[in-house]
């Protein structure tokens, strides 16, 4: 074998198991865990779309450069057929903006130098040019007087998009308190099935030395040889079970690893000992109390339904026509130089403007309609919702509650029977010694001190992992 692949194999043989508490395990999930990472990128992109969405208020400059060129054959009466054609460039400098107040305005400036050339036949041919520069400032405001005319309605994507971020960030504490909360039982159902893999090992261990006592009784012809049949059956069960419980810890490893993010096949060791637990402070009505007002997902589905009524008020001002009323006014300079331009326009020597009114009515408007009865159908589902995964929720927290008192009320029921069974494993194997009781009556007893620990250790697991959902609907792990 090559040498390298040898020491490398020698190495990972050699290599200690990670060990890893409980608070540590936390802290790993919050860290690696994907699902609180794409939470969390998810409340990023929203905070993007917060800035996109303040686009419809940012001011828009605009420069246009071009050469305008153009030739025209006309007949003027008195005059006849004359050709003209004009060129020359064109500049724009302007800005526009949208206010919240559903006001558009607009500042342009404009100046073009154009050429014209006239050749008149009628005259032989003539020839007149003209090239004035036209310098013009234009200033327009355009403000609707019906829909849109509320800051409110025309902020809706600006709303729309925080209250987005907003729901997200509940989501995203709901991501993270749902992955704490698989972690946490990911950790302790590691460790539970860790002792029962000591337990298993330990029945094992106690079957292989009841199997020797018996054979050496059968040997000695104190004992049936059926006895040894027996003991070596009971022996194998034992076997199977380890075998089990080592394949169940090995999932529930993989399960925890994968959790926090790291290689499903590392090694790993659990530090942290399933915790006791006294529920006899805890009081329903406040626990209750608690969930109600920091349950993450009723956050959630709260600003969901905030959002539906929003929606509404939007939809119900979409249902106006469209009126808008525009004001416009120039000032031209028109002259042979462009600083005489210049001093024309300001001067305001040529004003113009234009003052009008713009109506648009759809006829049957079923566009709006629609869209403002899906949006009220919108609120009552999201109502619904949040009414359902109240009742949820609430039935969750008395289960959880139950399950911790029933919890507290078997361990201490396990513990008593734990210690019942393993006085009368003694008593059958001293009964057994003495020729007064049968092999089979102390396998008996065996078996009932490993159920006794296996029902123990799963009362306190349970207990542990309710008083984990607990905390999972107050919003409280970490």
């Amino acid at each position: 074998m090559n040498f390298l692949v040898l020491n490398f194999l020698v190495n990972q043989a050699m290599a200690e198991p990670m060990s890893l508490s409980y608070e540590e395990a936390i802290a790993k999930a919050v860290e690696n865990n994907p699902q609180i990472q794409m939470a969390l990128m998810e409340q990023e992109r929203l905070k993007m779309a917060v800035m996109s969405a303040r686009s419809i208020f940012d001011p828009t400059l605009n420069a246009s450069v071009g050469q305008n060129s153009n030739t025209r054959e006309q007949f003027f009466a008195g005059v006849g057929e004359y050709t003209s054609e004009s060129y020359g460039p064109t500049y724009t400098v302007g800005m526009n903006s949208t206010l919240p107040t559903g006001t558009n305005l607009s500042v342009d400036w404009t100046t073009s130098r154009s050429t014209s050339v006239f050749a008149l036949e009628a005259f032989g041919d003539t020839e007149q040019e003209f090239s004035p520069i036209d310098t013009t400032l234009t200033m327009t405001m355009t403000q609707s007087l019906l829909q849109g005319f509320m800051i409110r309605y025309n902020e809706q994507a600006l709303r729309q998009a925080k209250r987005m971020l907003t729901i997200s960030e509940w989501t995203a504490i709901e991501s993270a308190q749902s992955a704490l909360a698989d972690t946490a039982s990911a950790y302790w159902n590691a460790v539970y099935q860790s002792e029962m893999a000591e337990l298993a090992q330990e029945s094992v261990a106690i079957a292989l030395e009841e199997e020797r006592l018996v054979q050496a009784r059968v040997a000695q012809g104190n004992l049936a040889s059926v006895e040894l049949d027996r003991v070596r059956a009971a022996t194998l069960r034992a076997k199977v079970s380890a075998l089990e419980t080592e394949a169940g810890l090995k999932t529930g490893l993989e399960r925890l690893l994968l959790l926090l993010g790291e290689d499903s096949q590392e090694d790993l060791l659990l530090s942290s000992e399933i915790p006791n637990f006294d529920v006899g402070d805890i009081i329903v009505e406040k626990e209750m109390e608690l969930v109600l007002a920091n349950n993450p997902t009723l956050k959630r589905l709260s600003m969901t339904v905030i959002s539906a009524e929003e929606e509404v008020k939007d939809a119900r001002h979409s249902l106006l026509p469209n009126l808008t009323g525009t004001a416009r006014f120039s000032y031209t300079g028109w002259e042979d130089e462009f600083p005489d331009a210049i001093d024309e326009m300001i001067a305001r020597e040529l004003p113009g403007r234009y003052i009008g009114l713009n109506l648009e009515v759809p006829i049957a408007n079923w566009g709006d309609r629609g869209a403002y009865q899906q949006k009220k159908i919108g609120v009552e589902k999201s109502r619904k919702e949040f009414e359902q995964q109240e009742q949820t929720i609430t039935q969750q927290v008395y289960l959880q509650v139950r399950t911790l008192e029933q919890a507290q009320t078997k361990i201490e029921l396990h513990q008593l029977n734990i210690s019942v069974a393993e006085k009368t494993l003694q008593t059958d194997q001293a009964l057994r010694n003495a020729g007064r009781n049968i092999e089979k009556d102390v396998l008996a007893s065996i078996k009932a001190v490993e159920e006794a620990k296996v029902n123990y250790e799963k009362a306190v697991v349970d207990g542990v992992l309710a008083w984990v959902e607990l905390q999972k609907l107050k919003g409280e792990l970490k």
